[in-house]
């Protein structure tokens, strides 16, 4: 266990290193239960490294649905305040399920909805730059697109455009 500690310190990146440490702990996400477990592990790897972005991505895998939303959307954040573009090509695989992507749809729009009329996340006071808007756009977008809904991705992409264009965010690009 020693030597896959040494290989997280060195890349906390790897997923393989965690794979590692997952099969010497004799963590079965197959199992009943495992799930769960994969979970506590990740949570516990996040406390060890806490700006890995590829732990808090993965713990996603094995989340609840129930608890899906939460993680999610403390993980997208930094990312739609930052300006990750590539955001939902990391997130796409973790969408598996039509109730996934449902409660991904539905928490996209409550932040678009709250970005747009007051400039902040839902349910928070902080105001934003009108940036997270935007990205928040970008992944309605390709969410939609990968939903098939094309016509709804393409008023997202219309939304970007008039958002970078005429929101005063042209300075930025």
């Amino acid at each position: 266990m020693n030597l896959s500690r040494q290989l997280l310190a060195s890349n906390n990146e790897n997923s393989l290193y965690y794979d590692l440490l997952r099969q010497i702990q004799e963590i079965d996400p197959s199992k009943e239960g495992g799930n769960q477990k994969m979970v506590e592990f990740f949570d516990q790897l996040e406390k060890e490294y806490p700006n890995s972005s590829n732990i808090r991505r993965t713990r996603l895998i094995y989340v609840s649905n129930e608890d899906f939303v939460k993680r999610i959307d403390t993980y997208i954040r930094p990312y739609f305040i930052k300006g990750l573009p590539a955001i939902f090509s990391e997130i796409k695989g973790i969408l598996n399920t039509k109730e996934r992507q449902t409660a991904f749809e539905q928490l996209l729009l409550a932040h678009e909805k709250s970005l747009a009329e007051k400039g902040t996340f839902n349910g928070e006071t902080e105001v934003q730059s009108p940036c997270p808007l935007l990205w928040c756009y970008m992944v309605l977008a390709q969410l939609y697109d990968h939903m098939k809904k094309y016509d709804t991705a393409m008023e997202y992409i219309e939304k970007v455009y008039a958002t970078a264009l005429f929101g005063g965010l042209a300075n930025v690009f």
